[in-house]
């Protein structure tokens, strides 16, 4: 995760290897033992089919934890509206974030909706409706 990538800068240790080592929800970083389980399968997958002249590109791999959760900049949106007193490093940017995937997801859905069939919403329709609402509800808690 960035938030992780992030610590890695830091010479001492130790507040990574803690984190990595306990079970942890915040806003900035979801980790718990199948997160940690799920990243050590892949790492042990990836260095047996690596070949030395690899480079790491995009890996595209995703914790299956996380596959489902809102996630706008660095911030895990559920975890942010659990957690609304956390102090968030830029809180300007998780607002204009918000504020991006807002207007996006009004455009899709003013679209979807008016050129729609019927009254049937579809899942994925009922999907961008519910995390509109945690967006916006993140963005009510910012102010």
């Amino acid at each position: 995760t960035p938030y992780i990538a992030g610590l890695m800068t830091d010479p001492d240790a130790k507040q990574i290897l803690k984190l990595l080592n306990s079970n942890v929800e915040n806003p900035y970083f979801v980790w718990d033992a199948s997160t940690r389980g799920e990243l050590l399968k892949y790492l042990e997958e990836q260095s047996e089919s690596r070949d030395q002249n690899d480079t790491f590109g995009d890996i595209g791999f995703v914790f299956s934890a996380h596959k489902d959760e809102l996630i706008l900049g660095e911030i895990f949106v559920r975890v942010y509206n659990e957690q609304p007193s956390y102090q968030l490093n830029d809180a300007k940017q998780f607002c204009v974030d918000l504020l991006s995937f807002l207007g996006d997801q009004a455009q899709y859905l003013h679209s979807a909706l008016s050129m729609g069939n019927g009254n049937q919403i579809t899942s994925e329709q009922l999907q961008r409706m519910s995390r509109s609402n945690a967006a916006l509800s993140a963005l009510k808690i910012l102010y």
